[in-house]
C-alpha cells in the first residue's frame, strides 16, 4: 500500500492520557504504508514525544488548550505536523544534550530524538497560535 495517500487529523486535550491515541495512531498508519518495525518504532518515539512537547511546553499542560495531530502520506513520505496552543519558544535555546555538562538533566533531549529519528524536522511559529512542529519520513521500500 505505499502507494496510497491519506490525510488524517486528531485534535486532543493537553492531557498526557491521550498521548496514547497519537501512539496508535501513528503505529496503525505506519503498518498502512509498510514501514518496517523499527522505522515504526522510532517514528512513534518521535510523535509522542513532539505531542508530549506540545501539552507540556507549548501548552503548559492548560486542559483548555489542544494540540493537533496531523498525519499524511503522499509521494512515499509521511508527514506529520504538531500544533500547540501555546507561546513559542526558541528551538536554538534549547541546551545540546550531549554536551558534558549537560548529560545528566532529565530534560532537553526531545529535540535532539525527534531530529535523530526522522528525516527531516523543523518549526513553525504561528502568531498567537502556538507553535507547530513538523516532520518527515520517507517510505524506503527496502526498510
Amino acid at each position: 500500500m505505499a502507494d496510497a495517500e491519506f490525510e488524517v487529523d486528531l485534535i486532543i486535550n493537553s492531557n498526557y492520557k491521550f498521548i496514547d491515541i497519537g501512539h496508535d495512531l501513528v503505529k496503525y498508519l505506519c503498518n498502512l504504508i509498510g514501514f518496517d518495525e523499527d522505522t515504526t518504532h522510532w517514528i512513534i518515539l518521535a510523535v509522542r514525544e513532539g505531542i508530549s512537547n506540545a501539552i507540556k511546553h507549548g501548552n503548559a499542560c492548560d486542559l483548555g488548550k489542544k494540540v493537533k495531530v496531523r498525519m499524511d502520506y503522499i509521494n512515499e513520505e509521511l508527514r506529520v505536523s504538531i500544533q500547540d496552543e501555546g507561546k513559542g519558544f526558541n528551538p536554538d535555546a534549547v541546551k545540546n544534550p550531549l554536551l558534558p555538562e549537560n548529560l545528566l538533566n532529565p530534560t532537553g533531549r526531545g529535540i535532539f530524538y525527534i531530529k535523530s529519528f526522522m528525516d527531516d524536522v523543523h518549526f513553525e511559529f504561528k502568531k498567537n497560535r502556538g507553535t507547530v512542529l513538523h516532520m518527515k519520513k520517507a517510505f524506503r521500500k527496502n526498510e
